[in-house]
């Protein structure tokens, strides 16, 4: 749906960088490149394929885009565009709403859908210093609750809760015992 919209937008003003990619979807990114070839589209679209740090895209890219018609529950790839200064563009699906703050730090779909994609990459186009703030806003949202400190943290303190909820139920089990004898 992303590279529809981007060919619809017909704009040499806009360039898209697809990175990513593996042995899995090769067949996929095959079709998609073709798609773009046949299009004639003046908007700039390139691929790049698997890369094992992708950090001088994100770092060179004025927006990510992540619209993801799946229900992921976590989006790494939103926290890699922050760590470069760099807002994101996200479906509605999973988790990937609780990581921005919409018109903050970046902006959140209202649907997947060809339009959708279309007027929010265009109204970027056309609005730049609209969105000047938005990779700062998005480096300072990193708040570290995803660190490793911050996740042990939360781990032991789900691991405490199910071990006090254990050690009631054991002493419950143990009154049990008591009453029926």
């Amino acid at each position: 749906m992303l590279i529809d919209a981007l060919i619809s937008l017909d704009d040499p003003q806009i360039g898209c960088w697809i990175v990513g990619g593996g042995k899995f979807t090769k067949e996929f990114e095959a079709t998609l490149q073709k798609t773009v070839r046949d299009s004639k589209s003046k908007t700039t679209i390139r691929f790049f394929g698997f890369q094992s740090d992708p950090r001088p895209f994100y770092l060179a890219a004025d927006w990510h885009i992540a619209p993801s018609i799946y229900e992921e529950p976590l989006g790494n790839v939103v926290q890699e565009a922050k760590s470069c200064n760099t807002p994101s563009i996200v479906s509605p699906n999973g988790g990937l709403p609780e990581l921005i703050a919409n018109n903050v730090n970046g902006l959140i779909l209202t649907e997947v859908s060809l339009k959708e994609i279309s007027i929010t990459i265009r109204t970027i186009a056309d609005h730049r210093d609209n969105y000047q703030d938005y990779g700062d806003k998005a480096f300072d949202s990193l708040d570290g609750h995803l660190d490793d400190n911050t996740f042990n943290e939360k781990w032991q303190a789900v691991l405490k809760i199910l071990h006090d909820s254990l050690a009631q139920f054991s002493a419950c089990s143990i009154i049990l015992r008591h009453r029926k004898t």
